[in-house]
């Protein structure tokens, strides 16, 4: 969405290559074809809320880093991070509790560093979460010979 965003705000191109664009967009990273009886002539981009209120949605990707990073440091006790358990956890709690009593008193990359260790958002505990899942899709892939892309 910020990308489509971005793209109208630089005024370079006509509105007239908006829509296409939206759904170039929506293709490439989402796989997603613009329905039937498409035109170019409309503006599909503003039947998302987020556009027509001009919400940057780069947040929403940003918080997908930040929580696997914060789980990964509350789950620090644990051997392997999906057997932890927050709810219930005093010490997990206390340590959260800490970092979001803090507010917009010192700066988030601060706080990330006093929580994670790292003042950096990082995709490591991101991947190292999902590493399970990205196996298993890989060997059914080959198991079952599928081509993968759109």
């Amino acid at each position: 969405m910020d990308l489509w965003r971005w793209y109208v705000y630089e005024n370079e191109n006509s509105p007239e290559t908006w829509n296409t664009y939206w759904w170039q967009l929506n293709y490439e990273f989402l796989g997603i074809s613009p329905p039937t009886g498409y035109t170019t002539e409309g503006l599909d981009a503003t039947g998302k809320y987020h556009v027509m209120e001009n919400i940057p949605y780069i947040r929403y990707f940003l918080a997908s880093f930040l929580q696997l990073q914060f789980f990964e440091a509350l789950c620090e006790d644990y051997e392997n991070i999906h057997d932890c358990q927050l709810r219930g956890n005093k010490k997990a709690g206390a340590r959260l509790w800490r970092m979001m009593e803090k507010g917009s008193s010192e700066h988030w990359s601060v706080v990330l560093k006093e929580m994670t260790g790292f003042s950096e958002i990082l995709s490591k505990p991101l991947l190292r979460y999902f590493e399970p899942v990205r196996s298993w899709l890989e060997a059914e892939v080959r198991k079952n010979n599928l081509t993968v892309g759109w």
